[in-house]
């Protein structure tokens, strides 16, 4: 098996010492390491979605998002059509828990 690039700079950063195998990789992964990778999780997220959007496009298909408070329809022509006007967002800090009314 062999190593993910960020796998390899996790453990150099941390322990100097890259593993060989995956098994070994979360033995040296540390507290320090993990917070690192964990770190680099939003601007992963946020590469894919943008990623997966020019693809949906790319291909041909429509994208529904979000624009100013609107849910609009995207298409691969440069258009867009508004779905729906949305109700105002509701602030929510972080680490809050929220409860579903049933």
């Amino acid at each position: 098996m062999t190593l993910q690039s960020w796998q390899v700079a996790a453990c150099w950063y941390c322990d100097k010492q890259p593993p060989l195998t995956e098994k070994q990789t979360m033995k040296t992964l540390n507290e320090k390491a993990m917070r690192v990778l964990e770190g680099s999780i939003p601007e992963l997220a946020s590469g894919a979605v943008r990623q997966a959007y020019i693809r949906a496009l790319a291909s041909g298909s429509t994208v529904v998002e979000v624009i100013d408070g609107q849910l609009v329809e995207s298409r691969p022509d440069g258009s867009h059509k508004v779905l729906k006007t949305l109700p105002p967002a509701i602030p929510v800090k972080p680490g809050s828990k929220r409860r579903m009314r049933t």
